[in-house]
């Protein structure tokens, strides 16, 4: 189980809450995570975000994809495998916050899970709102939290959204 946070990019004019609802109402029921082909430009802006958040997160680190085995398990050839899998996955270290941040060609995902409490969930959030202002400078994304059911402002939205996984995690 994890606090999830969803990123994207607001569409001007629209209330960003049933947009947010929406991209998240697809990813649960299986749609193609990474649709279309691949995007030269988006791969890079991915991989700078990703250096981004590796500067100021030195602990996360980006997942290598088995193409050959992916490829194998699902009946697809390698270059398949390759475009199905094309976003880039971001792991902090399991003894540390845990934090994982995917990054889409037009979205990204932040997930902490709910094994933090008091000043240790404090401070992981800490390097969460890092990483949430990273996407919002480089991206102009909106930040949806579905715990809250809100587009979260950085500026005043942090004791809210602690207090919201502390509560979470003191039911676990």
């Amino acid at each position: 189980m994890t606090y999830d946070l969803h990123a994207f990019r607001p569409t001007p004019g629209r209330d960003p809450i049933p947009v947010a609802r929406r991209l998240l109402a697809e990813q649960e029921q299986g749609a193609d995570i990474n649709p279309g082909p691949l995007d030269p430009a988006a791969e890079r802006v991915k991989k700078r975000l990703a250096d981004a958040f590796r500067r100021a997160v030195p602990e996360l680190e980006v997942f290598s994809f088995d193409f050959s085995l992916i490829a194998q398990a699902q009946g697809i050839s390698i270059d398949e495998a390759k475009r199905r899998y094309r976003h880039l996955e971001l792991n902090a270290p399991d003894d540390g916050s845990g934090i994982q941040i995917i990054l889409y060609d037009d979205r990204a995902e932040l997930h902490v899970p709910y094994w933090h409490g008091g000043e240790e969930a404090e401070e992981v959030f800490r390097e969460v709102w890092t990483c949430l202002g990273t996407l919002q400078e480089e991206r102009r994304y909106a930040i949806y939290d579905p715990q809250l059911d809100r587009i979260l402002d950085l500026d005043a939205d942090f004791d809210d959204v602690v207090a919201r996984y502390e509560d979470v995690v003191g039911m676990i």
